[in-house]
């Protein structure tokens, strides 16, 4: 299996799934929830980061004006891609929270975040979208400088969401790196499965 297959991808989530729905914390997590917690007073950038990625107003207003750009700027079908893939990861979340029941850090429930933690809603749905319109501009834009940075920009922009979840202490590590698994496997299948029709 090459390392660009969605089931590599999948059995790494699946694993640490299994992983988290029986030991919380994981070993080493509360350590490295200090290391992320220390970079929380970055001068309010967590603060923003996490007001823009808990918002699902701000989500939904942002992907309409992505769905109607990427619509216009490609052929028409490339569009239903990214709305694929936040379906999916609603899918993903709906399954996986309740299954696995993992508690939040302790510091969670003191700023407000309530509810299970695995996997972080906000990084699976960020890493989906972004990853899926990533996918899209990978296979669309021929200049391939532009084609590149757009793509990192992106995926940049996904890394950066989950770090804000971990920097204000909503998630452990294995709930924000379970969720950019589970959100690169969704993604890249629906890569391959796109493929023809688009």
């Amino acid at each position: 299996m090459r390392w660009n297959s969605w089931g590599v991808y999948a059995l790494l989530a699946l694993m640490l799934t299994l992983l988290a729905t029986f030991v919380t914390p994981l070993p080493g997590e509360e350590a490295l929830a200090d290391v992320f917690r220390s970079l929380y007073p970055a001068e309010g950038l967590w603060d923003g980061l996490n007001a823009v990625v808990k918002d699902r107003m701000l989500l939904g207003i942002v992907v309409l004006v992505a769905t109607v750009g990427i619509y216009f700027l490609f052929p028409p079908r490339e569009a239903a891609v990214p709305l694929a893939a936040l379906m999916g990861a609603q899918a993903i979340e709906w399954v996986l929270k309740p299954i696995v029941g993992r508690s939040r850090p302790g510091i969670a429930g003191l700023l407000g975040f309530s509810g299970f933690s695995f996997p972080s809603w906000e990084t699976l749905y960020y890493a989906a979208w972004l990853g899926a319109i990533a996918a899209v501009v990978a296979r669309r834009v021929r200049s391939s400088f532009l084609r590149r940075a757009i793509v990192l920009l992106l995926l940049a922009l996904a890394a950066l969401g989950g770090i804000a979840q971990l920097a204000c202490g909503a998630h452990w590590f294995a709930d924000v790196v379970g969720s950019w698994l589970w959100a690169t496997a969704w993604v890249l299948w629906l890569r391959d499965a796109t493929r023809q029709v688009t």
